[in-house]
């Protein structure tokens, strides 16, 4: 795995991986750059509202995108929603642009369509693109299930009806073209899925495989992970 880098942490620690999101995320705004974050929903919601308190944006205010890493279709403020559980945790929206996507299109397609428009001109301006990724105990990673129709999509974002929600989610094709993915995986129930990710195997099987590719992975897992990276 090129450009990957594993850091222990203990069990359900969130704080290590906070300090790294927010401080990456410092470090190009300090310079002048424009970043757009993406942000995960599930067990990841409240890392993504500590990561979110450890930045002062107001001396770069307007300058950080939030963006969703995948969401689950249905009306706005719905209760499954992502974007809204990020909103009923405290998730600070001030001083950043708010990218969610659901919107009041009336079908998915139609927001998929509106969403892939808008984050491809984010990316094409050339912004630093940080992804906060997590991993189900089936090896999902985003809203990417085992044997989904979406891993050789030409699209950033892609919908299809899953066994639980109708899911809009980012593709390999998104998060192969993001700077840096962090990765946080925690619990023994995700210890298999983790060491499958790492084994040699197939991507539709384990779709956690796409971000052994990336330019740049951190795991950050209470895991203890056999054989080498």
């Amino acid at each position: 795995m090129v450009n990957t880098n594993v850091i222990e942490i203990p069990q359900n620690n969130y704080d290590v991986v906070a300090d790294y999101i927010a401080d990456t995320i410092k470090e190009h705004l300090s310079i002048g750059e424009q970043v757009v974050w993406f942000v995960s929903g599930g067990s990841n919601v409240g890392l993504a509202k500590l990561a979110r308190s450890r930045l002062n944006l107001r001396p770069y205010k307007n300058k950080l995108y939030v963006c969703l890493v995948d969401e689950r279709f249905g009306p706005v403020g719905h209760s499954d929603s992502n974007w809204q559980q990020l909103l009923d945790l405290g998730f600070d929206m001030s001083n950043c642009q708010v990218y969610p996507i659901i919107n009041n299109k009336d079908n998915a397609t139609d927001t998929v369509k509106e969403y892939n428009y808008n984050i491809k001109n984010l990316l094409g301006y050339g912004y630093y693109s940080i992804g906060q990724l997590g991993l189900g105990p089936d090896g999902h990673t985003s809203g990417l299930l085992p044997n989904n129709p979406l891993m050789d999509s030409k699209d950033y974002y892609g919908y299809y009806v899953g066994p639980d929600y109708q899911r809009i989610t980012s593709t390999p094709k998104l998060i192969n073209n993001l700077n840096e993915v962090v990765l946080f995986v925690s619990g023994h129930s995700k210890a298999k899925a983790l060491q499958s990710m790492i084994n040699e195997g197939s991507v539709n099987e384990i779709p956690a495989r796409i971000l052994k590719h990336v330019k740049k992975l951190t795991i950050f897992t209470d895991i203890t992970i056999k054989g080498d990276i």
